[in-house]
Formats: C-alpha cells, structure tokens, sequence
C-alpha cells in the first residue's frame, strides 16, 4: 500500500483548446485592448486641445499631428503582438487528465501536475471556466470553458474535491482588471505629459547645444545596450528579463511595467518598476559626480 501510495501518477487523456473558443478569447482580447487605446487617445487628445485653448497657441501641434498617426500604427502593431502571445499560448494549452492526478501546460506558464489525494475543491466561475485548487492558494489549474470535451473533464473532477461556485471571487478578479486597466492608462497619460511639455523648438533654436546633447545620450544609450545585451548574453540570462532591466534603466520606472506587459511578462512588471526607482535614486546622485568630475 505504501509502495502504491508513493507510485507516480498515471496520466491517461490529453485535452486542447477548441478553434471556436481560441477566436473568441482574441475577439474579447482585441476588444478591451482597442477600448483601451482610444480611451487613452482621448485623453492624449483633451490634453493638447486644453493646452491650446488656455495658451492660445501651441509650438509643438505639428509635432503632435505626427504623433497620432504613429500612435495608430503602434496600436495596431501592440494588438497584433499580444493577439499571437494569445494564440501561441492557448494553440499550446494542454490538460492531462488521468485517473489519479491532472496536469496542465502552456507557452508562458510553469508547467504544473496535482494529484487527486491533494486537490480540495474545484471552483466553478461565472464564465463556466474550472480552478482546480489545493491546500495552497497560489496552486491552482485553470480549465477554460472552451476545452473540448469539457463535460468528460467536469464529470470526471466532480468526485475529486469540494465544488464551490466562483461569484465570491468574480467581483475582486473584476476589481483587480479594473486597477491593472486603470493604471496602465494613468502611466500611459504620464508619459503623454511628459512628451508633451517637450519644447522642441527650443531644443532646436539652442544651435550647438542641441546636437552635443543629442550625440552624448546615443553615445551612452549604444554603450549601455552593447555592455548589457553582450554580458547577458555571455551569461545566458532570459532575454526578457534583460529587455526589461535595460528599459528600466533608459527609460525608468514609468515606462519599465508597460514594456514588461507588452512582452507578455506581466511578473516583471513590479521587478521593473523597482530597477528603475533604484536606478533613479542612485543614477541621478551619481550622475552629478560624475559631470562634477568632468568639469
């Protein structure tokens, strides 16, 4: 019995994702990200007609007449990228379900298996899709609605544990994708205005000054992503998290988390937001020495 007990789990069927529900989780996809960007390009747009009517004028409303149409053409590009990260990932979503135990894969996720002897409930949530948990919260498989073959699947997992409807938690998961939309547009303003103060027609009247100015900042942007890129590459670290601690670095702790969830990596979202307060904090003092040094 202690020989059975410890025997490894026997994995019988495999389960995929139907076509019909992959199409529709891009459909909703492209439909919240695209409310999103028009929503921010409202506001992008409020903003410079405020600041010509308190003004009177604005110098830079040739440069924000060329930032729309390339504002449009990286919308399109972002929702083509995070459409094929949906696609690879739910054409490689994979559920194993066995006799004694259930195992779940996919591009983007740590591959993941629960015995039956350790699941303690399955969560139904409003949309019909399944959470097969354990004793540990942060443990869990996520069985899609779409999944073919969902009746088999549920029949089979209705003995395995406790059955609990998801409604309770329904509201936060809504509350939690409010603040996630909310701050991405916050961050997205930020940067806006931060653009959008830019004078460039004093950076261009300024003569020498400008094109020194311009030179040092590709002088030290080329360095910084040969030194990073090569060492990370020497020491065969996750390209991602390179792309991402580089952003920190040149761009800072506001433009860090949205680089990070365009690459479909949302876990470094906080690590990238905390390198570049860090390079801020310290890069800012140690910038001054070194221009002090150089005098």
């Amino acid at each position: 019995m202690a020989d059975e007990a410890q025997s490894p789990p026997t994995l019988l069927r495999e389960f995929k994702i139907t076509q019909d529900a992959a199409k529709c989780a891009q459909r909703k996809l492209t439909l919240r990200l695209g409310s999103i960007y028009v929503i921010l390009m409202v506001g992008i747009t409020a903003m410079f007609l405020w600041q010509i009517i308190r003004n009177g004028r604005n110098d830079n409303i040739p440069y924000a007449l060329l930032f729309f149409p390339l504002a449009v053409v990286m919308t399109i590009w972002q929702l083509r990228s995070q459409r094929r990260l949906l696609a690879d990932r739910l054409s490689s979503y994979r559920l194993t379900l066995g006799d004694n135990a259930i195992a779940c894969r996919a591009d983007g996720s740590p591959d993941i298996s629960l015995p039956r002897n350790r699941i303690t409930r399955i969560e139904v949530t409003p949309a019909g899709d399944l959470l097969v948990r354990t004793s540990q919260p942060h443990e869990f498989i996520a069985i899609p609605r779409g999944i073919e073959n969902y009746e088999i699947i549920a029949s089979t997992l209705h003995a395995w544990g406790e059955w609990k409807k998801g409604s309770s938690h329904s509201i936060a998961r809504k509350l939690l994708l409010l603040a996630v939309i909310a701050g991405f547009l916050l961050i997205m303003l930020f940067l806006a205005v931060v653009g959008a103060y830019c004078d460039i027609n004093a950076l261009l009247k300024s003569g020498t000054a400008a094109g020194t100015l311009l030179l040092w900042v590709t002088l030290i942007v080329f360095i910084h992503g040969v030194l990073i890129f090569l060492i990370g590459g020497i020491l065969k670290q996750d390209w991602d998290i390179i792309s991402i601690a580089s952003n920190a670095n040149i761009g800072g702790a506001t433009s860090a988390p949205v680089c990070a969830n365009s690459i479909g990596r949302p876990d470094l979202q906080l690590p990238g937001l905390l390198a570049g307060s860090v390079g801020n904090a310290i890069g800012t003092y140690l910038g001054i020495i070194v221009a002090e040094w150089l005098k």
